[in-house]
């Protein structure tokens, strides 16, 4: 008969097996202004479900060319129609958008 230290190492391990900390989704923008993402067909995510990453917007970045210095604008946000690839945080509350997913 298993001693009780054993009995909770296998629950210990049982629940960790079992418990997704990070899950990797993919998505369709379905609007830009506000930000919605559908997942799954039967869900869609609203902006403040979503978090944004640089890859993924348009941002502002300060260069030196030539001993100038310039801010630049990188025009990176996303489209509709465009799939993207994200991470469920663990409890399934927020989404993080990694980046734009091409086929081909």
């Amino acid at each position: 008969m298993p001693n009780i230290v054993e009995i909770i190492k296998k629950a210990a391990v049982d629940a960790v097996t079992q418990t997704h900390l990070i899950k990797f989704i993919y998505g369709t923008v379905m609007s830009i202004e506000p930000i919605k993402i559908n997942i799954e067909q039967k869900l869609t995510l609203e902006a403040e479900d979503i978090i944004l990453t640089d890859n993924v917007r348009e941002s502002i970045v300060d260069i030196t060319l030539e001993g100038i210095q310039r801010a630049i604008t990188i025009h990176n946000g996303l489209r509709v129609g465009e799939q993207v690839l994200m991470i469920q945080m663990q409890g399934g509350q927020r989404y993080v958008v990694l980046n734009r997913v091409v086929s081909g």
